[in-house]
């Protein structure tokens, strides 16, 4: 069961008000919180935990994890890539991200969230380099190399290069 900050505060305060003694503290808990004798309680190591964390830092509320936030899809980023993509729909992901000043890796994932799906019709760029094209280009190309291996098309002159 998650405690609340005045589920805590009351077993710290009540540790000490009952001689350090667990079970009492135990006891009034139940007492306090109208639980019957079934209902989970804090456990030993819970109250002790609590205790410590008191005497350490002057709450018995959890300590956050040091160093950066782990989460940075907030719903303010959210909402600034969802606005983003409104404005520019053809822009892509890295250049989103610099825009906005978040990291690519997390304006993916926030696209995946929000599912943008990418568009069938439009190209995908990749270094600088068109790599689809519609279906029918990519025929008439696979047919005109077929005709150029079997001799078909000999329609263009091939010439010399000479360098100057």
């Amino acid at each position: 069961m998650p405690w609340s900050g005045e589920h805590r505060g009351f077993v710290v305060e009540a540790f000490y008000k009952n001689g350090e003694s667990v079970t009492a503290t135990q006891r009034a808990f139940r007492t306090r919180f109208g639980l019957r004798a079934n209902e989970s309680v804090p456990d030993r190591k819970t109250i002790l935990l609590w205790v410590q964390r008191v005497r350490e830092t002057g709450s018995a509320l959890k300590r956050k994890p040091p160093g950066r936030p782990k989460n940075v899809r907030t719903p303010e980023n959210i909402a600034a890539v969802r606005a983003s993509i409104k404005l520019f729909p053809t822009r892509s992901a890295r250049k989103h991200a610099l825009a906005l000043r978040i990291s690519e890796r997390t304006v993916r994932r926030i696209l995946r969230i929000l599912k943008v799906e990418k568009d069938e019709e439009k190209p995908i760029k990749d270094r600088g380099i068109l790599k689809k094209q519609k279906e029918e280009d990519v025929e008439e190309h696979q047919e005109l190399d077929d005709a150029d291996k079997n001799g078909e098309n000999n329609d263009i002159e091939e010439k010399p290069v000479v360098f100057e």
